[in-house]
């Protein structure tokens, strides 16, 4: 880490991320949590070296409060989440409304309903959108929903009740 201390900050880095294999370490972190296209995983080791590159550029890395594979995994891990969040609710948000054009009265009720209960989902909180989205848009299981959030699955099982009870209140 003293290297980076450098006057050469740019070659010292890149020279750092030489030895201490720092791209294999994000890739291997990366491929092994995300289940995404090959694409999207580049993607995402992309923005996580962006990152570091930029802070470490910067000097927002302290050795004194963390070690640097402690602060590399804390990245890691918040790019992850971004990617997940990003991903679930690209998804919800890419559920398109039916064209209504001849059909009967109950399918049109149906759809007010199924819209009625849209916007009551994007009046949740965040975390309540994100527990319910997957479990009943994704089919996501509790074990995957908490593995996906970083979460106990007693929270889990926590936000999908008193995100159902919210949802009911405001329907």
């Amino acid at each position: 880490m003293e290297a980076i201390n450098s006057s050469d900050r740019t070659a010292s880095i890149e020279r750092f991320f030489r030895e201490e294999k720092v791209l294999e370490k994000i890739t291997r972190i990366v491929c092994f949590q995300v289940n995404g296209s090959c694409e999207d995983r580049e993607d995402l080791i992309s923005e996580i070296v962006k990152v570091l590159l930029m802070n470490l550029r910067r000097g927002l890395y302290i050795p004194e409060k963390a070690t640097f594979n402690a602060y590399l995994r804390g990245i890691i891990r918040h790019k992850i989440s971004d990617y997940f969040r990003r991903k679930k609710f690209a998804s919800f948000t890419e559920i398109q409304e039916p064209a209504y054009e001849g059909r009967s009265e109950k399918l049109l009720l149906q759809a007010e309903e199924k819209q009625r209960l849209r916007r009551s989902i994007h009046k949740l909180e965040r975390k309540y959108q994100s527990v319910i989205i997957l479990r009943y848009y994704q089919q996501a299981g509790i074990a995957e929903i908490a593995e996906q959030l970083n979460l106990d699955e007693r929270k889990v099982y926590n936000r999908i009740h008193y995100g159902l009870r919210k949802l009911r209140d405001y329907i």
